[in-house]
């Protein structure tokens, strides 16, 4: 929580996030703070039944919101590298794209709570904090267990797919232009190619 507060701090104060894929750094610097602030905070509640929910469902909302914002900045920084390997400008990839990517990450979260908040209403197959006819532990997070697997495992799993595919793409284009360097038919030989991972 205290390096996330200074890498927020060091935003306003430095202007460190001024490029485009830094700015969903700053997104998602914002989404893990709120969440590890949840998730602390979630003890202090967990004998107050509606404030256990509440905690809860905004403890789901920023940990999807991260998981959302790690796969959106594995996909812009890949299709920025992309963009330079093969001579393109950078700046084809808009601001006004990097706000809409930006926004739907912060905006799916918000169905997949609603859709779990009617499920905890209606059915007993999901809890957000903790259930008063079956109370054991008092605490404030997702039950049971199988409900847990599909509402946060499934996105994470999704978002691990996407950084892998990125991952493999650089890989791919890196490969490729280093073959194209070696025969001789690259615009640049000697242009260096900078790799951040």
């Amino acid at each position: 929580v205290v390096f996330l507060i200074i890498t927020i701090l060091a935003h306003f104060v430095l202007g460190v996030f001024n490029s485009k894929p830094q700015q969903i750094v700053f997104s998602l610097c914002l989404a893990l703070l709120a969440a590890d602030t949840s998730f602390l905070l979630a003890p202090a509640f967990r004998n107050h039944f509606w404030m256990c929910k509440i905690i809860s469902a905004v403890q789901h909302y920023f940990w999807l919101a991260s998981f959302l914002l790690m796969g959106a900045y594995a996909v812009v920084v890949s299709a920025i590298f992309i963009l330079k390997i093969n001579q393109h400008s950078s700046h084809a990839f808009s601001s006004r794209c990097l706000k809409l990517v930006t926004c739907v990450c912060w905006g799916i979260p918000v169905m997949i709570i609603i859709a779990c908040a009617l499920a905890d209403h209606f059915t007993k197959s999901f809890t957000y904090g903790w259930d008063r006819k079956i109370d054991v532990s008092k605490t404030c997070w997702i039950q049971p267990r199988g409900a847990l697997v599909y509402s946060m495992t499934i996105p994470l799993s999704f978002v691990m797919i996407v950084n892998i595919s990125c991952f493999i793409t650089i890989l791919f284009v890196i490969v490729k232009s280093y073959q194209l360097l070696q025969t001789g038919t690259a615009r640049e030989s000697n242009r260096p190619i900078i790799i951040s991972i």
